[in-house]
């Protein structure tokens, strides 16, 4: 998955076909987590696509990180080091969250969607997004949002802070050629200065 990844994205910048400074994401497990080499194999494969570090952004669930933390923190200071960027997914619905974002050194909190969900109602999902937003931003983090699915969650999103936000409202999954053609108009109109 991951070869196939930066093999795409590689694809789109030669081709001029893709905003300047798009990244990827990738999911990584708990298993690949206790590869030693996991940080060779990845430096090997963005040096075999031509793919900067900084564009591939591997994303951990807190649960894969279950009973792999000592394993994990080698293997992700590595990969810190080699430049890739690390997004700690579905953050909120895991174990020993806070730990977590200690011992870790990861760029990026991902709000896990059952909290977006029930944006715009009665319950205190606001206070707690806002509140892990200005925990990512104190620790120098950027918040994202899963699982945006409505204008209004939108724009309470936007009201509290967080950076970005992923989700049907946007788009439902895409081919890689369906994608290009999302941006290709932007593209061309904005001389490739689009920021995503």
């Amino acid at each position: 998955m991951l070869n196939e990844a930066c093999r795409q994205l590689a694809s789109w910048t030669k081709a001029g076909s893709c905003p300047e400074h798009l990244t990827i994401g990738v999911n990584v497990s708990g298993r690949e987590l206790r590869d030693p080499e996991l940080a060779k194999r990845i430096a090997a494969t963005l040096e075999r696509h031509g793919i900067a570090p900084k564009l591939l952004v591997l994303e951990i669930t807190e649960n894969a990180l279950l009973g792999e933390l000592d394993h994990a923190h080698h293997t992700i200071e590595g990969l810190a080091q080699l430049g890739v960027r690390i997004a700690l997914d579905d953050f909120g619905t895991g174990y020993s969250t806070l730990a977590h974002l200690r011992e870790l050194q990861t760029n990026i909190l991902k709000i896990d969607r059952s909290f977006v969900s029930q944006l715009g109602g009665q319950s205190r999902d606001r206070e707690i997004i806002a509140a892990v937003t200005g925990m990512a931003h104190a620790l120098g983090m950027t918040a994202v949002a899963e699982g945006v699915e409505t204008e209004v969650q939108r724009e309470e999103l936007t009201a509290i802070g967080c950076d970005a936000a992923q989700g049907y409202l946007f788009a439902h999954p895409l081919t890689p050629s369906a994608l290009a053609a999302l941006w290709e108009p932007q593209i061309h109109l904005c001389g490739s200065a689009l920021a995503v």
